[in-house]
């Protein structure tokens, strides 16, 4: 009896001992950082927070941070654009390491602006784990700039107002990020997108400011690149406009006419005059519907020539018609015109099969043109 009771003793003995290595064993295994083959995998994601801007820009602005319980064993990072998709739009791995897990995805192309993160875990067992989803905000691009000024023109006579506006609000932008180059920058002011300062010319020739690199940003640490510049052309001479041919006493009608327009100087930019045609009738003067065109003048030339072609046009070939041509700058504040800003075109349709003989005399006033012949003859028209 004695001998039975031992044996039952020593065989409860050895069940105690085995349990306890077996615990001993699970619990190393827990400390380890190995989660239970039979239990689900436990994932968060502890970074970026709910609605956050990442950049696909920025590898800093970019990374995905979680939590893990399956030590060395793969974690997806699985990008979706609707929690209701089934398949990624895009997908990274990485590993557990001592309970957690990083990413540092690249979203380029990855279109929507707004997606759904998921971090997963499949167990050795095949049992899969996932984490909450977090809605983010993908930023592609640094803001945008755009530079006005006033006034709107390339060639300026002196100080200019420029405003700058991004598109959307930055940080750290102030008179110290401008560079200006033979100019002073004065009067800036501004805050959030929008900005003006005044722009300050030193010399003749270009006057530039540009945006330096490296400081200004946005909210989410974007930096707005160099390369923004915005330059015009300073000018403090003027030159005149004026047409070579004052007077034209017998143009036929249904032809072409020319004209040169000389200026007392040249310029190192394009210019451009504008130039508008009035009809004058014997009966008085229409100045209705002017025809309006533009010549250009080309950089650093001091004259050009244009056509103006009648062939054809009721406007201008029928009865006997002077024609005006008014010369106003349009894209230079130091082009002026010169005296007295037309030429005349006298397009003699009614008489052109009229031979009155050699031209004596030709008189001109501002709404008349006279031509006297040596015949005694004296031709007029428009107004007296």
């Amino acid at each position: 009896m004695r001998i039975s009771s031992l044996l039952v003793f020593a065989l409860f003995l050895m069940q105690i001992s085995c349990t306890l290595s077996a615990s001993i064993s699970n619990l190393n295994s827990l400390n380890s950082g190995g989660g239970s083959a039979g239990s689900t995998p436990i994932l968060n994601i502890i970074s970026p927070m709910e609605d956050t801007l990442i950049d696909s820009s920025k590898v800093s602005s970019s990374t995905v941070s979680g939590t893990c319980s399956e030590e060395d064993v793969s974690v997806k990072l699985e990008v979706y654009y609707s929690p209701s998709d089934s398949t990624p739009a895009a997908s990274y791995t990485s590993v557990c390491n001592s309970g957690n897990v990083t990413f540092n995805p690249d979203l380029t192309n990855v279109n929507d602006t707004v997606l759904y993160v998921y971090l997963k875990q499949t167990n050795s067992a095949g049992i899969v784990g996932k984490s909450a989803p977090l809605k983010v905000n993908k930023k592609a691009q640094a803001p945008t700039v755009n530079f006005a000024t006033t006034p709107s023109v390339n060639v300026i006579s002196g100080t200019i107002q420029v405003t700058v506006t991004f598109s959307e609000s930055v940080t750290g932008f102030d008179a110290s990020q401008l560079a200006p180059s033979n100019a002073v920058v004065q009067n800036f002011s501004g805050s959030g997108s929008s900005y003006t300062f005044d722009l300050v010319p030193i010399a003749e020739g270009n006057a530039s400011v540009s945006i330096l690199s490296g400081i200004t940003k946005d909210s989410i640490g974007n930096l707005i690149p160099s390369g923004y510049v915005v330059s015009r052309y300073y000018d403090k001479d003027v030159v005149r406009a004026y047409f070579q041919e004052r007077i034209s006493s017998h143009d036929e009608g249904n032809q072409s006419v020319s004209r040169t327009i000389l200026l007392t100087g040249a310029k190192p930019y394009d210019m451009s005059v504008h130039i508008e045609i009035f009809g004058n009738v014997v009966s008085g003067v229409d100045y209705s519907s002017p025809a309006v065109f533009d010549v250009t003048i080309p950089a650093n030339a001091t004259q050009v020539s244009f056509n103006l072609d009648l062939l054809g046009n009721s406007t201008y070939d029928q009865g006997d018609r002077t024609l005006v041509l008014n010369i106003s700058d349009t894209s230079s504040p130091m082009l002026r015109v010169n005296d007295v800003p037309y030429t005349r075109i006298n397009i003699l349709e009614d008489d052109r099969t009229v031979n009155y003989g050699p031209v004596e005399d030709v008189t001109m006033g501002y709404y008349h043109t006279c031509i006297k012949h040596q015949s005694g003859v004296i031709k007029c028209w428009g107004n007296n």
